[in-house]
């Protein structure tokens, strides 16, 4: 969550994918509707206010990007 983990000896733990990120992305590509968004958005911005710093999440910051409504075939 909001990018926490990775090796504790690196400054910068590079290669993590925050969840609320990857969860966001696989639901714009119209998969994992099952999970709830929203939720994980609330705890990346708990965790965010707990450290008392952003974290390396940006969906929690930003919101999701609505997904875009299938365009409809127009009839000549």
């Amino acid at each position: 969550m909001a990018g926490l983990g990775g090796c504790p000896f690196a400054k910068v733990a590079g290669g993590n994918t925050c969840t609320e990120d990857l969860v966001h992305a696989l639901q714009r590509d119209g998969l994992r509707r099952d999970v709830r968004l929203d939720a994980l958005l609330d705890v990346a911005r708990d965790v965010a206010r707990f450290f008392g710093r952003d974290m390396a999440g940006s969906v929690y910051r930003t919101g999701p990007v609505p997904v875009p409504a299938p365009v409809l075939a127009q009839r000549s």
